[in-house]
Parts: C-alpha cells; sequence; structure tokens
C-alpha cells in the first residue's frame, strides 16, 4: 500500500507545471517613529515609507532603525503637533521641520523645538505629505511624581547618582509613582560606551526589579548583564499607551498581524516617556590571586602617570581565554587643549583579559592585556600590557590612540599588586558607598 501511494504522488507531481508569477509592487505605507521625551525640549520624527517590493528611492547605507537615516525618507511633509489641556501650552501648534538631505538624500527626520511638556497633557500630530496623503496620531504625555531606586544597601538622591551592586548579592530596584503612566522600560548600557546595550527589558507596571545574577534572557548565550568591574548607566523610562504597546507587539512578516498600532493612516509609533538615568558601579566575590588592586605608574619621584586598577575575573568568554574587567583611578597622560597643558583626570572602567600579551609568545597565566578610554579634556584609549608578578614590581608596556587610531604615546611603567583576594574572599571596595548587602539592609 505504501509503494502504491508513493508512486501515484509521484505521479501526480509529474504532471504539475511550475509557473512563474510576477508580484506587481504593493502600495507604500508611511511609517511614523516619534516619542516625545518630556525631559528635553527637542522632539523629532522620522518618517518613511514601508518596503512594498520596490527597490526605487531607496536610500544607500539606509537602517529603519533610529538614529541611521531611513531607506525610504519621505520628504516635503508638513508635521504639526497640537497640544491640549491647561497651562500656556494650550492650542498651540508647534511645526517640525524638515532636516536637510543627507548626502543628497532626504533625511526624512523633522526636528524643532515645540512648546514645553508637560504631564497629563494631550498631544496631538498631523502629518501631510507632498501627495496629499494625512497621517494622525496622540499621545498623553506621562510624568514621573515620585520614585524609588535602590541598590546595594544604598537609594539614589539624584539624576545619575552612583550606586553600589555587588552582582552575587543585590538586586537593583527601581519604582515610580506616575502620572498617566502605563509602563516602565529599562536599558543598561556601558557607561563608557553607549551602543553597548547589556539589557532592554520592560514591565506593565511602573516597577521592575533586576537581580544582579540575571543572564539576558533573549541572550542564547546565556550572557552576563552585570560585569563586575564595570560602570553601567541606568535608562529608567516612564512610558505612555503607546510607546508601551508597540515596545511589546510584534508584526508577523507573513500577515502583518499581532502588531499594535495606535497611528491613522499609517503604522509605526507616536508615544510619549519620562526618563531618568542612574549610575552603577558593579562588584563581585573575587577568588583568584590575581585580581584585586594594582599601581601603575612611570618611573621617578614625581610621576605624570599614576593609576589604580580594580580587577574581578569574569566567566565572560567573549572577551579573551581569561577574561577580567576593572575600575581604573587617578592621573593619566597630561594632554594640550588650545596650547594649554590639562591634566587627565581618570575614573573609568575597562576589560582586559589573562592568558596572552603582545611579545608573549607562549600562554602565560598571568600575562594581560588591559583597555580603557577616557573621554576629557581629550578622547584617549590606554592599552596596558605585561606579564604579571605576585609580588615583585613588574615592567608595563603603555600605548595611548586617539580616536582615529593614531599613537600618541609608547612607554614602560612599573606595575605592582597591592591586594588580592584573602582565603575568606575579600569583600569588594566601593569608594564613598557601602557596599553592604540586601540581606542586612532594608529595601
Amino acid at each position: 500500500m505504501r509503494r502504491a501511494a508513493l508512486f501515484l504522488l509521484l505521479s501526480a507531481i509529474a504532471g504539475c507545471k511550475l509557473t512563474e508569477t510576477t508580484l506587481s509592487p504593493g502600495e507604500r505605507t508611511i511609517v511614523v517613529q516619534s516619542v516625545l521625551s518630556l525631559r528635553h525640549r527637542d522632539q523629532f520624527a522620522v518618517l518613511e515609507y514601508s518596503f512594498n517590493g520596490d527597490t526605487a528611492g531607496r536610500v544607500k547605507g539606509g537602517n529603519r532603525i533610529p538614529p541611521a537615516k531611513p531607506q525610504l525618507p519621505i520628504p516635503g511633509a508638513l508635521v504639526t503637533i497640537t497640544h491640549e489641556g491647561t497651562g500656556a501650552c494650550d492650542g498651540k501648534v508647534d511645526t517640525l521641520l524638515e532636516v536637510p538631505p543627507v548626502g543628497g538624500a532626504p533625511s526624512g527626520v523633522y526636528a524643532g523645538v515645540p512648546c514645553a511638556l508637560a504631564p497629563g497633557r494631550r498631544a496631538k500630530l498631523k502629518i501631510v505629505t507632498a501627495d496629499g496623503r494625512a497621517v494622525t496620531a496622540e499621545t498623553v504625555v506621562p510624568g514621573i511624581e515620585g520614585r524609588t531606586v535602590s541598590s546595594g544597601g544604598r537609594f539614589a538622591r539624584f539624576q545619575l547618582d552612583t550606586l553600589p551592586l555587588w552582582r552575587e548579592r543585590d538586586t537593583l530596584r527601581i519604582a515610580f509613582s506616575a502620572n498617566n503612566g502605563h509602563g516602565v522600560e529599562v536599558e543598561v548600557r556601558r557607561a563608557e560606551r553607549h551602543s553597548d546595550l547589556a539589557l532592554d527589558i520592560f514591565n506593565d507596571s511602573v516597577g521592575i526589579a533586576i537581580p544582579g545574577t540575571l543572564v539576558n534572557p533573549f541572550d542564547s548565550a546565556g550572557e552576563i548583564i552585570f560585569r563586575p568591574g564595570r560602570y553601567y548607566l541606568i535608562t529608567a523610562v516612564l512610558t505612555d499607551s503607546n510607546y508601551f504597546d508597540f515596545m511589546r507587539s510584534i508584526s508577523d512578516p507573513i500577515t502583518g498581524r499581532g502588531f499594535l498600532n495606535h497611528i491613522n493612516g499609517g503604522i509605526g509609533v507616536f508615544g510619549s516617556v519620562d526618563v531618568e538615568q542612574y549610575m552603577i558601579r558593579v562588584v563581585g566575590d573575587r577568588h583568584d590571586p590575581r585580581e584585586g588592586l594594582y599601581r601603575i605608574t612611570e618611573r621617578g619621584s614625581n610621576p605624570n602617570i599614576n593609576l589604580t586598577l580594580n580587577l574581578y575575573l569574569t566567566d565572560d568568554t567573549r572577551f579573551g581565554p581569561e577574561p577580567f574587567s576593572g575600575f581604573v583611578t587617578g592621573v593619566g597622560q597630561p594632554v594640550i587643549v588650545n596650547r594649554v597643558p590639562q591634566t587627565a583626570i581618570v575614573n573609568v572602567s575597562g576589560d582586559g583579559s589573562f592568558g596572552a600579551a603582545p611579545g608573549v609568545a607562549a600562554l602565560n597565566h598571568d600575562a594581560f592585556v588591559y583597555s580603557f578610554d577616557v573621554v576629557a579634556p581629550q578622547f584617549r584609549r590606554y592599552t596596558l600590557s605585561g606579564v604579571r608578578a605576585a609580588k615583585d614590581t613588574f615592567p608595563v608596556s603603555l600605548v595611548i590612540t586617539t580616536q582615529g587610531g593614531s599613537t600618541v604615546l609608547r612607554s614602560t611603567l612599573l606595575g605592582r599588586q597591592t591586594s588580592s583576594p584573602a582565603p575568606s574572599n575579600q569583600a569588594p571596595l566601593v569608594p564613598n558607598a557601602r557596599a553592604d548587602s540586601e540581606a542586612s539592609q532594608a529595601p
């Protein structure tokens, strides 16, 4: 019976003739991306057409994700924001002006400084394209009225306040009392490199708790969120319902269903947010003798370069055979700004790895490379390398480069490890902050 069925199936396939059908490009849909920020005076909107199977007018090098330029930008549109509610802005109509072309192609970006937003007020967007197509949307602006942000037994006192987080023990907690807020989004980014996004998560309430041991739930490799020896920038966003729906929904690539759209005459998002930011200084348990404090300095009694490194090994092997991160403080190489020498104060975090170093041919447990960036008063990238000695001083090679990669200094410094984990596991140092675990502190 199986042989007979297979024969009939093959016969049917042989009798079919596959033909090619050319699909005509569909109608281009207007796509809007605009999120008003309560904390900023300048606002913007990105306008583009959706992909429709036609490549005409596509901008080379464009990208559908801001701040990159869109691939099918919409030029010549009239973009207005109308304010409703009590106050000085009631009834005012502001116009966002088109940003000039970039590289000869339309930018698709419309920007301006409209009347100041206020929590609970309604803002209405209207777009009229050059060919007469109209798009409308509206949002009610949310506002943070109170906040409780804590970690490591400490509460944030002001914007960009630095909180300690002991990775194995502490939890970052963010809670807002809100005017018209619908949800909370939290971004965790590397403080010195904002393009390094460690986590982007949202919640349908106005609070969220992130344990220090959390791994990225959206990363198949289980990437850790908080790496000891690093500063992180925490961006906490109170969202309106439009932006929240935009973040939590997704469009099926075949049917287009599943996307929650609040744009009339187009698709995308027109929402509003209130934003606060904080810094987190992450420390953790230490067990390896190579962890701890190091002094790196020039020879002589009055060195220009005088640095202290505070290192933590990590299990994140993407950064080398035995990766580590560390805080570095002190004084770097002086720089010349407008012909005036200026001191480079260093207080940042950087990354490195043990097991290899320039000029070290074989794998060496104590060989290391470590780099960090100093932005002010001029950008400089410092790269330190050498072979650690447990009890004695050891030479450390220093290379300083500009943002473009040009070398401005090569030198040999002296290094010495001044502390390492005690047998009972030395507690990490957290200057100017309490590193108590939440087990002994009230939330």
